[in-house]
């Protein structure tokens, strides 16, 4: 499936996030802060990554802006927190917001979206070869 990076400075919720995903088919990189995740996104190369939204260091909203500035445009980035919150505006089709307590079915609806919208963004349209298409004339 997918190569998951996943935020979070609290340990529960971070093994439970890493097993449900695991379960899921997901392989998954975890880390407790935001400290290194610049290492962590060049070493793992990641399809997506989970941050909370709320950590000692690094809020999630930094980690998104880091990822967007010196990564990727076509990273898949999910908050997820358990405060009630609404995602700052953005044209980013790229960024989602799963609630906590997660629900699993959800993160995983969300992740296929978002792995499926990052697939559409990345497909190159193939134009006509000029030298191999008829003419008008030769028609």
């Amino acid at each position: 499936m997918a190569r998951i990076l996943c935020i979070d400075d609290e340990k529960d919720a971070l093994l439970i996030l890493s097993l449900q995903l695991t379960k899921r088919g997901h392989e998954v990189v975890t880390l407790p802060s935001a400290q290194n995740l610049a290492m962590e996104i060049q070493e793992y190369a990641p399809d997506l990554l989970i941050t909370d939204i709320m950590m000692p260091g690094a809020t999630g909203s930094a980690v998104y802006d880091v990822v967007r500035a010196r990564f990727s445009k076509d990273l898949p980035v999910i908050v997820s927190s358990g405060l009630r919150m609404k995602i700052r505006k953005t044209n980013d089709p790229l960024l989602a917001y799963v609630p906590k307590p997660v629900d699993f079915e959800l993160m995983e609806a969300t992740i296929n979206d978002l792995l499926a919208a990052r697939t559409e963004s990345d497909e190159d349209v193939d134009l006509p070869d000029a030298a191999t298409e008829p003419s008008p004339s030769a028609q």
